[in-house]
């Protein structure tokens, strides 16, 4: 019979992970790795190939490697086992358990360092009290940092949405101001090639703005989230291990987080590639102007209003929808204008369509 080769501890960690395995499978080319670490290569690549010489593999469920499993477990629980006996902290003068914690010097003691000469003065109590006192201390801040966590989520989801909608609104947008170079005939072609040009560059800029915005949220939804798990597991350490490493665990809890950003100014400004538009070549196609003097800014629209091509005429519809943006008018049915005016005397005629609209309009600013 041919003997058995003893395992060493290195033939029992997974080759992708390299941790001890845990529910190791063997693969047709004989290599043995993580059930997880396969499903999550396969997944990847789309195939199921060996993460270690890319060999495909005829079925999606390889055996358990029964006999290394028995071995990794074991090898797993004496590491747990020796890691809980280092935890135990002895005092390293007197070989006595720490006990009593120095409130002077804020580090755990034994009963002889607290009568001896160097602690005999100094305020102490028990361990237990001291850890319960600093780890009320430590929730408080991990509290904040959860609801501070829960809110970046929040505003993450508000910039997806954002990003999103900013495709949308390129599109749309696309759409109409080749609809209007269409009207404009061949000779035009120039002129509609650069609005479009310009309509790109700002989606590209916008775009890529909310990009940066969501790779700093997400760098800082991590960076907060080790710190919360960090926290969490100072918490959940036994007393003595959580007053020794108390300070550089206050540290962690003390740290300021960005303040979270407002989604403001970040939608396409619709209203400077399409707002009278064809005022603006008007010396070329004079006959064929029919300019307004007012232009609306249909991001600040309530999501129940749609407005024409050029954005001079408003009527209400069903609602659309659209990012809840800083500039955007929810309170009430109203819009604003692309351009502002603080002095002087400004009139428009203004056409009615129906006394419905009539209606609307005067209810909104009731």
């Amino acid at each position: 019979m041919a003997s058995v080769m003893p395992l060493s501890e290195k033939d029992l960690h997974c080759p992708v992970c390299c941790e001890v395995f845990v529910f190791p499978v063997t693969l047709e080319c004989r290599h043995t790795i993580c059930k997880i670490c396969v499903q999550k290569h396969w997944e990847w690549k789309g195939s199921r190939e060996c993460p270690v010489c890319q060999r495909r593999s005829s079925t999606d469920r390889p055996p358990i490697n029964l006999a290394l499993k028995i071995a990794s477990d074991s090898l797993m629980g004496l590491k747990l086992q020796n890691a809980k006996m280092d935890s135990e902290a002895w005092c390293n003068l007197h070989n006595e358990q720490l006990k009593v914690f120095c409130l002077f010097e804020e580090k755990p003691i034994c009963t002889v360092c607290q009568v001896s000469k160097e602690h005999r003065l100094h305020l102490c109590c028990p361990v237990e009290e001291a850890a319960l006192d600093r780890k009320r201390e430590i929730s408080t801040q991990l509290n904040s940092f959860q609801k501070q966590l829960k809110a970046f989520y929040a505003i993450k989801g508000d910039w997806t949405e954002t990003e999103n909608y900013i495709k949308v609104q390129a599109d749309k947008t696309d759409r109409q101001i080749r609809t209007e170079f269409e009207k404009l005939h061949k000779f035009l072609w120039e002129e509609e090639t650069a609005r479009l040009a310009a309509l790109r560059e700002e989606e590209e800029k916008k775009t890529q703005t909310v990009k940066k915005k969501l790779e700093d949220i997400t760098n800082t939804i991590a960076v907060l989230s080790d710190t919360i798990s960090n926290l969490q597991k100072a918490i959940e350490a036994d007393d003595v291990s959580f007053l020794q490493d108390f300070k550089q665990t206050k540290s962690r809890a003390i740290s300021r987080t960005p303040e979270i950003e407002r989604i403001s100014g970040a939608l396409i400004d619709v209203s400077k590639h399409l707002g009278s538009l064809k005022f603006h070549v008007w010396k070329k196609m004079l006959e064929i102007i029919n300019y307004t003097h007012i232009t609306m800014d249909p991001n600040t629209a309530h999501p129940n209003l749609s407005f024409t091509l050029e954005l001079s005429s408003v009527r209400y519809s069903s609602k659309h929808e659209m990012p809840d943006n800083p500039e955007r008018c929810t309170s009430r049915m109203a819009v604003m204008g692309a351009e502002g005016f603080t002095s002087g005397r400004y009139t428009w005629d203004v056409e009615a369509v129906s006394v419905l609209v009539e209606m609307l309009w005067y209810q909104a600013f009731l």
